[in-house]
């Protein structure tokens, strides 16, 4: 991911100065996460978000937020192309998220 986006910050989740219980998260999510933070702040919308995006879902299928944002990020990269494009993309889309039903 840090050669992915090099040009970010990561966005750290912030549990305030005095945090209850530390979350004991997987290897790989605190910096996933961080990083969709940051993109979803900027609103960008690219190739790579929807793939940080994929990788928010391989963690936690179960986050709307990276669902929804997918979801953005196709209908904004998409929405000058071509009716045939469009389809083509909500195909793939289709295909990930019946991949990741499984």
């Amino acid at each position: 991911l840090d050669a992915t986006f090099s040009d970010l910050e990561p966005l750290p989740q912030d549990d305030g100065p005095v945090p209850v219980v530390r979350i004991a998260y997987p290897d790989g999510f605190e910096e996933v996460m961080s990083y969709f933070r940051r993109v979803v702040v900027t609103g960008e919308c690219s190739q790579r978000t929807l793939q940080l995006s994929a990788e928010v879902i391989a963690h936690n299928a179960a986050n709307y937020t990276a669902w929804q944002y997918r979801r953005r990020c196709l209908e904004a990269m998409h929405s000058g192309s071509s009716n045939a494009a469009r389809e083509q993309a909500w195909r793939e889309e289709l295909a990930f998220c019946t991949a990741r039903g499984r």
